[in-house]
């Protein structure tokens, strides 16, 4: 079969657009893309005539990739078209690997590639102009390095590909994969703070405000004298702190575990800890040997804390190693109180860890209440949502949106990595929480706007609150606030008429729940509400996402200390996130509900929009609208 012969190119001044973006047609079936409306023309030329050179251009190209020559080179070609658009993108890479692939290693790259495929005259000439050294000897490798290295880079593109440029949604996954590959860069932040290893001796660090300085304790009685607090340290003179031998000051050792990573790493951390029980002579003459005792048994007792509370962070290898290497010390000493506190410590890893690995058991004093279902109508393969009673509904949300809530870790919500791109991978569960606020949010908007008819859709509107009225009397205000932002969306909030026929009792109910989560004066309804709520609740995420970053905007160190006031006021936000978190819900889940609530489905913003102007066009009377 003969080929078909190439088309006429376009002229020289036709710009064709990336070979990147366009999709091979059919000679039936290829035609050409409408110009978009007039713009400004570049350089003078005319608009019209600019979108028609356009258009010429793309048709000519849709022709010319019928050609099987030029489809061959551009099936070759793409590869490279996707790194170049991936690095421009996300500019991936570690620092610390762009520095040292220097402009001499890159022509050795080449030089070499021309070495294996026999060019020995462009080899030479490239070594003598780039001034490298050029090895008459034939190389050992058995294929070239360069091909090897961008074969690899292709596949890890190629392994990510679909996830970025054409598929926006998937940033979230496409983020962890990145850091799982170590193709995202650490914030510089990060970065300074693994580098600044603070290799002074935690027993030979000097005294005096360069070191540490004390704040008025905001917290303290009124009418009693202001107790100092720490305000910033040296990392140093806080381990000092964590374990001191005049007192154990628990608040500040909660306060400390807790938000530690935000300035130091868990093996740093570990050393100094170790460091500060391998006391020297020097300071046991100067202290006495029953105050080294005293920092010891204190060691002891902050790493049982530790490992009990964030037994995640001696996952790595590095960190788990130092441990157990520290423990085989203690196992091994002639005190009967170390080999003790070895087996204290041990013990307290393996139970620890066991735990993180199995599930709570949910134990209740009482029965869960009977789910309010139709036994005739739940088993149908076809049940729909809005079949169900309201009040089992927001159960259901509530035993759903629990699930994730309680497995909200603390360091998830250090450094607002919830909200940066190449920390995401950090707060997994903060950002599936976020979507799943969102996701019930658009849902409720979006079953809203697809019922045609205002009787219809004021009904449906009315039954969206009657979920959030039982979803606030079950104390779960984060999907109360979800609801009540998916009515409050601009497609919804629009539509007078449906707003207008609702029932009063409805119109009352709303304007309860309303005024109890305002945002007036920075949620003060809902804080009062919340001080007097008991557990079980799943408490409004995004004011206390709110109030952590404004907290971040003060700086992290003050005069090279770590500001550890700033990580106190983080605590006192995180610890309240974490009230609620062990006392679950005593609810019956019913599987066929959990289905359809995990899969609700939504539609885009821009159709909403378009499907409210439908429903009710602007300034339409309700005749003119069904």
């Amino acid at each position: 079969m003969s080929r078909p012969p190439l088309p006429a190119a376009p002229p020289m001044d036709m710009a064709l657009p990336s070979v990147r973006s366009v999709t091979p047609q059919s000679s039936d079936t290829a035609s050409p893309r409408p110009p978009r409306p007039p713009r400004p023309g570049k350089h003078g030329r005319d608009p019209v005539e600019e979108a028609k050179r356009k258009n010429e251009a793309e048709e000519w190209r849709c022709r010319a990739y019928e050609h099987e020559d030029l489809a061959d080179i551009r099936s070759r070609v793409d590869p490279f078209w996707r790194i170049c658009s991936f690095v421009q993108q996300y500019k991936p890479g570690q620092q610390h690997v762009k520095k040292a692939l220097e402009r001499e290693h890159v022509l050795r790259l080449i030089h070499q590639h021309l070495e294996f495929y026999g060019l020995s005259k462009a080899s030479k000439r490239l070594a003598t102009e780039a001034g490298i050294h050029h090895d008459t000897q034939p190389l050992p490798e058995d294929e070239s390095r360069l091909l090897f290295f961008l074969r690899n880079s292709i596949r890890r593109v190629d392994a990510i590909y679909d996830m970025t440029l054409e598929q926006h949604e998937n940033t979230a996954p496409l983020e962890d994969l990145l850091c799982v590959m170590s193709l995202f860069e650490i914030e510089k932040e990060e970065e300074e703070m693994q580098n600044s290893t603070n290799d002074v001796n935690i027993w030979e660090e000097g005294s005096g405000d360069q070191y540490i300085t004390f704040t008025d304790d905001p917290d303290s009685p009124e009418g009693e004298a202001k107790k100092k607090i720490i305000k910033a340290a040296t990392l140093n003179k806080l381990v000092c702190k964590l374990t001191s031998d005049t007192g154990f000051d628990q608040s500040f050792v909660d306060m400390f575990l807790m938000t530690y990573k935000s300035f130091t790493t868990p093996d740093i951390l570990l050393s100094k800890i170790i460091q500060r029980f391998q006391a020297p002579e020097s300071a046991k003459e100067e202290l006495g040997e029953k105050s080294i005792h005293l920092v010891q048994m204190r060691v002891s007792v902050v790493l049982k804390k530790w490992i009990s509370l964030y037994v995640q962070d001696f996952e790595s290898e590095n960190v788990l190693s130092q441990l157990q290497m520290f423990i085989s010390f203690l196992r091994s000493s002639d005190n009967k109180t170390s080999r003790s506190n070895a087996k204290l410590l041990q013990t307290a890893y393996q139970k620890a860890s066991e735990s993180s690995r199995q599930s709570k058991v949910r134990m209740f004093k009482t029965a869960a209440p009977a789910p309010k279902v139709n036994m005739h109508t739940i088993f149908q393969p076809k049940i729909s949502i809005y079949d169900i009673d309201p009040e089992e509904v927001a159960r259901q949300l509530s035993l759903a949106d629990f699930e994730i809530y309680h497995t909200i870790r603390p360091s998830e919500l250090l450094g607002q990595a919830w909200s940066k791109p190449k920390t995401k991978h950090k707060s997994p569960n903060v950002l599936k929480f976020i979507s799943r606020f969102n996701n019930l949010s658009t849902w409720v908007a979006t079953s809203i706007i697809k019922v045609p008819k205002v009787k219809a859709r004021t009904k449906l509107m009315a039954r969206m609150i009657k979920i959030a009225e039982h979803l606030r009397a079950l104390n779960n205000f984060n999907g109360c606030m979800a609801i009540l932002s998916g009515l409050n969306q601009a497609s919804v909030h629009r539509l007078r008429w449906t707003r207008k026929e609702l029932p009063p009792r409805s119109v009352q109910t709303l304007a309860e729940l309303e005024e109890t989560l305002s945002s007036n004066n920075a949620f003060k309804v809902y804080r009062e509400v919340l001080a007097s709520t008991n557990p079980p609740c799943i408490p409004y995420l995004g004011v206390y996402l709110t109030d952590l970053t404004f907290i971040d905007e003060n700086p992290n160190n003050l005069n090279g200390l770590v500001n550890f006031f700033k990580r106190r006021l983080i605590y006192n936000v995180i610890s309240r996130v974490q009230q609620y978190q062990d006392t679950f819900y005593n609810l019956q889940p019913v599987w066929q509900i959990q289905r359809l609530l995990l899969k609700l489905p939504t539609l885009d913003e821009d159709t909403m929009h378009r499907l409210s102007l439908k429903r009710e066009p602007r300034k339409a009377e309700r005749a003119e609208i069904e």
